[in-house]
């Protein structure tokens, strides 16, 4: 799978053995992985391909470059008169985030096959403009080209409502509610990226329980007609540890195990201290 440095060559198709996908799943306001048809709020219903997809998981179109995952401890000190170092007293082990560039490209403009004239005239805004771009996806995955050629906007969307809060009404006591933006999985097969956070949360099978808390999107190049052709965005997400009403902290457990039978390498000087 191509990765960010491969747009540096102009966009080239690169062969790559790369077999592992990021994706996210996202859960319901009751903290469980949904599906398209029961967000709980009146979407559009919009779905690219006709139809409802299954489950709400999509994935990164490449997979990241890098990965930044940050770890905080918090301790307090203790000023000592006279000493030469202040005592430090443990309040709590902090936030951890986990940081990524995402990248979207498309080489083929979703809207070449209208004419920029008849583009900008056209009635029907948004919901037409999506109509359009999903017969272009279903043209380019015809021809087994839809997995390079994103519809970006589509993507940005999907990213973006992970920063939002819906609004609605209780329809059993018939009040305004706000509720705030979902949680997601964000997952990272193979990576085992869930161990580094301790062990005991709700995240795990490189899998990590997490909110967004950045979303910026540059956009790096467009095609004439406006649409996007490279945009790439900076996402952060801490991980939680409450989740349906429970709370787990993460603590160290079974990770002594873990770096007892999976990192064994000993310095070859054995002095003792």
């Amino acid at each position: 799978m191509p990765t960010l440095g491969s747009l540096a060559t102009g966009l080239r198709t690169v062969m790559n053995s790369r077999r592992s996908e990021v994706y996210m799943i996202e859960l319901d306001r009751d903290d469980r992985p949904l599906s398209a048809t029961s967000r709980g709020d009146a979407g559009t219903g919009v779905v690219p391909g006709g139809g409802a997809p299954s489950d709400t998981r999509r994935k990164f179109q490449y997979y990241p470059d890098s990965i930044t995952d940050t770890k905080q401890v918090n301790y307090s000190t203790k000023e000592v008169p006279g000493g030469s170092l202040p005592l430090y007293q443990w309040v709590n082990s902090g936030e951890r985030t986990i940081s990524f560039t995402a990248v979207f490209t498309t080489d083929v403009d979703h809207y070449a096959f209208r004419s920029l004239d008849t583009f900008l005239t056209a009635s029907g805004g948004e919901f037409e403009l999506a109509a359009k771009a999903q017969a272009a996806a279903e043209r380019l995955r015809a021809v087994g080209v839809n997995e390079r050629n994103a519809y970006i906007p589509g993507a940005l969307a999907w990213l973006r409502r992970f920063m939002l809060p819906r609004y609605g009404e209780q329809s059993e006591v018939g009040v305004p509610f706000t509720e705030p933006p979902r949680k997601l999985y964000l997952v990272f097969p193979g990576t085992n990226i869930h161990w580094s956070g301790g062990d005991g949360g709700f995240s795990a099978n490189s899998a990590l329980l997490c909110i967004m808390t950045q979303c910026d999107v540059t956009y790096e190049a467009l095609f004439p007609s406006g649409n996007p052709r490279i945009v790439t965005v900076q996402l952060s997400f801490a991980e939680v540890p409450q989740k349906g009403g429970s709370v787990r902290f993460p603590r160290v457990g079974s990770l002594d195990t873990i770096s007892d039978a999976l990192y064994t390498y000993q310095p070859s000087d054995r002095t003792s201290f």
